[in-house]
């Protein structure tokens, strides 16, 4: 699969502009390595990222 809007269409049943701001972010934490880092498991890495994106959207 290649692309962010394919990717949140299979796993979050949205396109980019309806889908909530921790599926954005989630889909972010992969982008640098999707076949390492799945989004579909609850890794250590995953949810740091995840978190570390949501804190950086805040800010701004």
């Amino acid at each position: 699969m290649l692309g962010f809007e394919p990717a949140a269409q299979c796993f979050f049943l949205s396109r980019p502009p309806h889908f909530l701001w921790g599926e954005g972010a989630r889909l972010a934490a992969v982008i640098p390595s999707p076949l390492r880092h799945q989004l579909t498991e609850n890794t250590s890495y995953v949810e740091k990222k995840t978190n570390l994106i949501l804190r950086r959207i805040s800010i701004r």
